[in-house]
């Protein structure tokens, strides 16, 4: 009786850690709040969803187009070394958030592999640029080995401007490109004590259906502890983009099936001291009866 009695209390004390650390640990935080949601599904590429709508801006270097029907946006990369995506309307407060955000992508299919600086899926500073003339943060696939990491595969890091690519790589692996082709989901994340990351729908270099996925803290990855409140602003946007490889290399058509950004739930004071309570009188009552016997 005595070892029941025993282990009750130990198991109370572990829920009542595991109340508290769930509570107050940005990597176990729930991200329910919606902040930008749009599946693309009333015809109009501006508006639609939760604080939804899209615009669609390029490189420069091309003729790039999108549009929205049916599910879909669709994201047409024509000519030269054309990079176009579609931007997020209205931002969303990255700074703001004290438990983080996340970053949500689903990706119906492509055309065809993306060449040069490859496919974006993030975040960045404005909703009228080009991407990788402002600060950025996101996942680039199939891009530049030497700038993203990203060749065989995918990276994942800061600010991918220009010649030198990525300010910093904090991830990146191989995957067998062509399962990119139908489609495949991203879900990026950051706090203010780190990052993670998991995509799903792709194979690996043999073929074999896998998760990527992996997290790390900004300290790690060789950023000051400060790196949340230095990077992310109040005014950010989500956006997808594709470049082509230019010369003889064919257009490319991205088709997006879901593009989101949820906060994560700040508990509620009042709920993490009752239950600290209720934990607290538990063990108590374990202690008490184990030393009656």
């Amino acid at each position: 009786m005595r070892k029941k009695l025993g282990s009750c209390a130990v198991l109370t004390a572990m829920g009542l850690l595991m109340v508290v650390t769930s509570s107050a640990t940005p990597a176990l935080a729930q991200f329910t709040t919606i902040a930008i949601d749009d599946h693309f599904d009333n015809g109009d590429l501006a508006t639609g969803g939760v604080n939804g709508g899209f615009t669609q801006l390029s490189n420069g270097s091309g003729g790039g187009s999108a549009s929205e029907a049916g599910t879909l946006a669709t994201v047409v990369t024509t000519g030269g070394n054309d990079n176009s995506g579609i931007v997020s309307i209205n931002s969303f407060d990255a700074a703001g958030q004290s438990m983080g955000f996340r970053m949500t992508f689903t990706i119906d299919s492509l055309s065809s592999d993306p060449l040069n600086n490859g496919m974006f899926l993030g975040l960045q500073d404005d909703g009228t640029s080009f991407y990788r003339n402002i600060d950025n943060f996101g996942l680039v696939f199939s891009g530049n080995e030497s700038r993203t990491s990203s060749g065989g595969g995918f990276g994942l890091g800061i600010t991918d401007n220009g010649s030198g690519g990525f300010a910093n790589t904090f991830d990146d692996a191989d995957l067998q490109l062509s399962s990119l082709l139908d489609g495949f989901m991203a879900e990026i994340t950051a706090t203010p004590d780190g990052w993670a990351y998991e995509i799903t729908g792709v194979n690996d270099t043999g073929g074999s259906p896998t998760t990527f996925a992996n997290s790390d803290t900004w300290i790690n990855s060789g950023e000051a502890a400060t790196f949340y409140a230095d990077f992310f602003d109040n005014a950010e946007h989500i956006g997808v983009w594709t470049q082509r490889g230019g010369g003889g290399n064919p257009n490319i058509t991205t088709q997006i099936d879901q593009v989101g950004v949820q906060f994560a739930a700040v508990p509620e004071p009042a709920s993490i001291v009752i239950w600290t309570m209720i934990g607290m009188g538990l063990a108590g009552i374990g202690f008490r009866m184990r030393r009656r016997k």
